[in-house]
Parts: structure tokens; sequence; C-alpha cells
């Protein structure tokens, strides 16, 4: 059929108005960016990380961010990274979030917990790691206490009237914000810093112990609030020298990642416990941090704990079963757990040690004394890829 003049204007006015609806169209299209997944995570709620591209501040970018794509601000990170958390966020709203060029990534809040299981058998960890083999020799030898060192303890809080403590609390801040004011209302926490800084249980009996809570009473807390503790630590910490114990593993891992690196770069050592599946820990984290000190657990045989997490991301073992410490319930408590949570802070206490005799060390300075100061061919049933490596805290102090 032939089209007159008019028609095939007609014609052509509709094909331009058509190719000018789909062009717009695409060009209006939200682009997406894949989220990291959380195993365990929390509806509604996300981590931003910001561009290294400057912004005027991180408040502005995430109050900026939250008008353009929804949700509303929480925690606002700056030290440990740049970035924020945010809650009720829709899925496509954070996919749309993480293609944002002032974004460099998103992920999915999960939920970070304690890796400490109790028990109430006797204690044995302190006499095992002054010595280099067993049996077992009814002393703690220590030749410093580290009273010139300050431990982070990011953990549930801490009983700050229990005995053990003495007048070394320092309460920081309170990221859970359930009325608790930094108390423990666990256990985790205060065993952990018993086991650090203890004056009966610890290895670095003269420490400072700064309590930072992060974990509820459930001994479990958003990543987004590990995280900002973290990024507290990183701003705050100026007492120097000082190292972290960080009891916990989160659920997701790069931008918890990114977190502790900013606190190892501020200068803070840290120590993290390699997890209690009996997987690899590189699977785990932040215990796969080639930058963190990884700790495993042992028994009073010098077995790996049948718990533990093993592998070539951990750097060295310590006792994590049946450890006797300071208990939350009262002034003079006595509680025992066991977990790679209970082995971490035996390290963090040798850390504060070798802190004291030398208090310029950086990271990988403190984790190769560690390395080279460790007891070698003990740890039985260590798992392929693992450092058959055991805790010397008495070699540490030196």
């Amino acid at each position: 059929m032939k089209l007159g003049g008019d028609a095939v204007r007609r014609v052509l006015a509709v094909a331009a108005a058509t190719a000018t609806i789909t062009l717009t169209t695409a060009a209006t299209s939200p682009t997406t960016a894949p989220v990291e997944q959380a195993s365990e995570a929390i509806p509604g709620n996300y981590i931003v990380r910001l561009a290294d591209d400057p912004v005027p501040s991180v408040a502005t970018a995430a109050a900026d961010l939250a008008a353009r794509y929804g949700g509303e601000v929480g925690f606002t990170y700056e030290s440990a990274l740049r970035g924020f958390s945010v809650r009720d966020l829709t899925e496509h709203a954070a996919a749309r979030l993480a293609a944002d060029p002032t974004v460099a990534a998103v992920s999915q809040d999960g939920v970070a917990r304690g890796t400490g299981v109790q028990e109430n058998p006797p204690s044995w960890g302190l006499d095992r790691v002054d010595q280099e083999d067993l049996p077992l020799d009814a002393r703690y030898t220590y030749e410093n206490t580290a009273e010139d060192v300050a431990i982070y303890n990011l953990d549930s809080g801490i009983r700050p009237s229990h005995r053990d403590f003495a007048d070394r609390i320092v309460m920081g801040p309170d990221f859970v914000a359930d009325g608790q004011d930094g108390v423990d209302c666990h256990g985790h926490g205060t065993h952990t810093a018993g086991t650090s800084a203890g004056t009966t249980f610890g290895v670095a009996k003269g420490a400072a112990l700064h309590s930072v809570r992060v974990l509820g009473c459930d001994n479990a807390a958003p990543d987004s609030v590990i995280i900002a503790g973290l990024d507290w630590v990183a701003a705050e910490a100026s007492e120097r020298p000082a190292v972290v114990n960080f009891s916990i593993y989160t659920d997701t891992k790069h931008v918890a990642d990114k977190a502790v690196r900013g606190v190892i770069d501020s200068g803070v050592a840290f120590v993290v416990a390699a997890g209690n599946a009996d997987i690899d820990a590189c699977e785990s984290g932040p215990a796969h941090l080639p930058e963190a000190i990884t700790v495993g657990a042992t028994d009073e045989h010098d077995r790996r704990a049948e718990f533990s997490n093993w592998g070539p991301c951990l750097d060295l073992f310590a006792p994590g079963v049946r450890i006797d410490s300071a208990g939350h319930e009262a002034d003079d408590g006595v509680t025992t757990m066991q977990g790679t949570s209970m082995a971490a802070p035996h390290v963090t206490g040798a850390v504060a040690l070798y802190l004291a005799e030398h208090p310029e060390a950086e990271q990988a300075e403190v984790e190769a004394a560690l390395v080279e100061r460790a007891t070698e061919d003990t740890v039985q049933d260590a798992k392929p890829g693992s450092p058959d490596l055991f805790l010397n805290a008495h070699a540490m102090a030196h």
C-alpha cells in the first residue's frame, strides 16, 4: 500500500515519539548493584560503605543518600571506615543505593555473636600459658603486669564492681542502647576481661581495661553495632600502647573487615577468636583477616578443642576449654566458659605484656613476636594447614 505525504508524516511522528519514550525510559531506569548478603540478615537493615572520593561529611552524605533512596540513618562511621547504617530500606532500594557512584558497597546487616559456651568444671589455662610443655606446674609466673597498657574489650560489657578488676576499669560507650549503661548482663564480657587482665584470673594483671559494650544480654547484636564500636576505638582509643580483644564473629565479612583494618591502621593491636564451628577459619569473619591475630582453642591435654576453627588463617592456639574467670552475677563471682572466645584473651593479655616492653610495636611486629616465641609441635589434631604453635605468654614479657 502506498502512503500519502500526510500519512508518512504521521507514521514518522509516532515512531519518533515511541523512540523518545523508549530512550527516556532507558535513561531513567534505576540501575542496581549487588548487595553483600548476611547469613542471619536483619530485614530492612543495611551497612553502607562510602567510596573514597571526598564528601562534605559522612553525616551529610548519609542524609542525602537516605533522602534519595529511602530508609532511616542509624550509626555514622568516620574512623574505622567511612559509612553509615540504615534501617527500613527495601531490597530494591538497597540494590539501587549500591549502584550510586558515591557508594563503595552495601551489605545486609547481620547478627554478630560472642563465641563462648558456658561450662562448670575447674580452670587450668593461666597455669598453662607460662610454660612450654605439660605437665602443669601449679604456678603462673610473670615478669610484668602491663600496667601502662590499655586493653579494649569489645564484648557484652563488664561488671565494673567485680573485685578482680579493682580500680582498673574504664567504662566506655554502650552501643547496644538497652539501658544497661555498659554493665554486663550475659557474662561473656566479664569473663574475657578477667582472662586478659583480671588480678586473679588474668594474664596481664595490671593493664587498664576499657569496656566497649557491643553485645546484648543474649550475647549478640547487629553487625552495625559492632562496627560502631570498632569505629569508636579507631577514633577514641588515645591511650597507647593498646590492644583490642575481639571474641566475636561477624555475619557480614567485607564491611567488618574494613573496620578491623581501620582499627589496626590507627595503631591498636588486634586479637580475634577463630570461631567455634570446627571449620576452616578462613571462612569466618574477621578471623580470616591476615592482619588480625587469630586464635584457636586447645584443651587441658594440648589437643585442639573439638569445636575450634582451624586452618592457615590461624596464628596460634591458646587454652579455651573449661576456663575459669570472673563471673558477672556477683562482685566475687566465678564462672567457667569454653570457646575460642576464651582462648583469644589469653593471647590479648600476652600481647599487653609484650607492649609493656615494646610500646612502639605495631601489629605486624606483635604478630611476629607471638609466632616466633610460641611453643612448636605441641598441639594435637591441629588439622591440615593449621600452625602447630601454642601461646607462650612468659616469653612475650621480654
